[in-house]
């Protein structure tokens, strides 16, 4: 198994690495790039699309799966922070429905529909709640997990859930196993700590 990272950037922190036994490509997005003024540079931007998600060197690409990880929420009903975090829930949503992504700010213009695989969805912290649901609006599955520390966070959505915190008590931290079936499209989010155990079909 090899860690593939972008050419132009190779220090960036975002990269993928391919699961051959379970055909599974885990991507790792980096929502804090700083260094760029934005959360997202546009390098990444260019190499989500044109590498990441380009599973056209797969002779079984038909039998892939995608998810992606980040830190920061990407969708508007969560409050999404600014421009280029929206831009990955929109080349999600492209990725998913199978149609043209076009962005001018980056220059990208990438048809979709020529790529077979199955996306599972996106995973993030940094609400500090937990959420599973599949958006209306955006069509993929969205997962995030509560913070790894003691902290009471009420939620202000009803899409998010928040749990009492506890020094000296398992609650102190919280982790999920997540265990994705890809022949049934369902995926579990096993919690360690602070929480409940999930599940969906994606």
């Amino acid at each position: 198994e090899k860690f593939i990272f972008d050419e132009n950037d190779k220090t960036g922190g975002y990269y993928f690495i391919d699961d051959e036994n379970y055909k599974i490509r885990t991507i790792v997005i980096n929502t804090c790039h700083s260094n760029t003024g934005t959360s997202i540079s546009w390098y990444q931007l260019q190499w989500l699309a044109n590498r990441a998600f380009d599973l056209s060197e797969k002779t079984d690409s038909d039998k892939w799966s995608v998810i992606v990880f980040g830190h920061k929420q990407i969708l508007p009903c969560l409050n999404a922070e600014e421009l280029s975090l929206i831009q990955i829930a929109d080349m999600l949503k492209a990725v998913n429905e199978k149609t043209v992504y076009k962005s001018t700010a980056p220059a990208i213009d990438v048809d979709f529909s020529r790529q077979n695989f199955t996306l599972i969805g996106y995973v993030h912290g940094h609400t500090h709640l937990d959420a599973m649901f599949i958006d209306e609006d955006y069509g993929f599955l969205n997962i995030s997990t509560i913070c790894s520390q003691v902290q009471q966070k009420t939620s202000n959505n009803d899409l998010s859930t928040s749990f009492e915190r506890k020094l000296g008590t398992t609650s102190e931290f919280a982790f999920d196993i997540i265990n994705i079936d890809t022949e049934h499209r369902f995926i579990q989010c096993i919690r360690v700590g602070a929480g409940n155990n999930r599940s969906i079909y994606y």
